[in-house]
């Protein structure tokens, strides 16, 4: 795989829709060792949401109101924050993206990145601040059909191209891998002409999010509170896997933390 410098552009947040708000809070404390907070502006009265923070990143979970997301349940859209959305705008005009500009913030269908992005100049602001969480974003896998054409168009998104691209080192997937900071975006394929469970979802789903992975401060803690929560593990070490069916239909996968 083909190396590079990582990318001037953070990732700041995930959101992800629930069916089952009361369930998924409840598991999400557990994955990320935090409790919800409440944001600026947000109501207490009307909690549809339930923010997650982890570090300088956060996870909102919100309630799927039928109409209102572009999904009803998993990943609706990744917040990425970009040094100078000005610019960003050109590139991504420039380049004939399917893009909506805002006064604070660029929107990126998911027909043209593979998931629905949201770029900010600016990082989201809470009126609490965050206790120590359990876990942190590590990244965020995206599956594509065509890693070179969506890779071209990450490098517009991001400011960068990607650190890492081609064959996967386990040799299961082709990949493009872009560093944000301490975390990082991952596209994702199919090998050509070889069947595998993901061109069996990417035939029948097409392309979207379809993991989350969160490095857990302690592996055995996390795992503890979250099978307490009542949700379903999968062991696939040195990973766990929270089953999506009980994480808002998203995989999420628990690293430990490599200590340098």
């Amino acid at each position: 795989m083909s190396t590079e410098a990582g990318s001037p552009a953070r990732l700041a947040g995930v959101i992800i829709c629930s069916a089952d708000l009361n369930h998924d809070r409840d598991v999400f404390s557990a994955i990320t060792g935090t409790n919800p907070i409440l944001m600026d502006n947000q109501n207490a009265a009307l909690m549809n949401d339930a923010v997650f923070l982890m570090g300088d990143a956060c996870l909102t979970l919100t309630a799927s109101t039928k109409g209102q997301q572009a999904v009803e349940r998993g990943i609706e859209r990744l917040i990425i924050e970009v040094p100078d959305l000005d610019a960003t705008a050109n590139e991504l005009h420039d380049a004939g993206a399917d893009a909506k500009r805002y006064s604070d913030h660029i929107e990126i269908n998911q027909a043209w990145a593979g998931v629905l992005v949201e770029l900010r100049s600016q990082p989201i602001r809470s009126n609490k601040q965050a206790g120590a969480a359990g876990s942190v974003f590590d990244h965020a896998a995206i599956l594509v059909a065509d890693v070179k054409l969506m890779s071209d168009r990450w490098s517009i998104i991001v400011g960068g191209p990607p650190a890492h691209e081609g064959i996967h080192p386990l040799g299961t997937v082709v990949a493009a891998r872009f560093l944000l900071g301490n975390r990082m975006i991952e596209l994702v394929a199919p090998l050509p002409d070889q069947a595998s469970p993901l061109k069996t979802r990417l035939d029948r789903f097409g392309e979207g999010p379809f993991a989350l992975a969160l490095v857990a401060n302690d592996l055995e803690t996390t795992v503890a509170a979250v099978a307490e929560s009542g949700a379903k593990l999968i062991d696939q070490p040195p990973h766990i896997i929270v089953h999506p069916s009980d994480a808002s239909g998203v995989p999420i996968q628990l690293t430990p933390r490599v200590n340098s």
